[in-house]
């Protein structure tokens, strides 16, 4: 499938943080979500955005972040939602002493591009 992917080594462990892309490109329009995975987590990890998204359920009682690693497939999941903002997002993972970012741009033109 499509995603962006960028992985950083650390002296702890080696994080990658996924953008699940299958639907194409992102809208900016308040209702578009996307999956962010994050593997090589540590027992649990917390996800930071910059840009126009929001973690869905980030700061409610449904303890949305941090999230738990999996202990099967050892991989985080996070929702995150655009705003009526287009933009570029910035996800940062943390765990266990490691870090890693990746980045999506969300445009408000259109739904179905890459």
């Amino acid at each position: 499938g499509k995603s962006q992917t960028k992985s950083i080594l650390t002296p702890s462990s080696t994080l990658e943080v996924n953008f699940d892309m299958e639907q194409g490109s992102l809208v900016a329009d308040g209702a578009d979500l996307v999956f962010v995975y994050v593997k090589g987590g540590k027992d649990e990890v917390t996800l930071s955005l910059s840009g126009p998204w929001t973690i869905i359920g980030d700061g409610e009682d449904i303890e949305a972040n941090p999230v738990e690693v999996d202990e099967r497939t050892k991989i985080a999941t996070f929702l995150v939602q655009t705003t009526t903002t287009p933009g570029k997002i910035v996800a940062t993972a943390k765990s266990g002493g490691g870090t890693a970012s990746a980045s999506v741009t969300s445009p408000w033109w259109t739904r179905y591009t890459i």
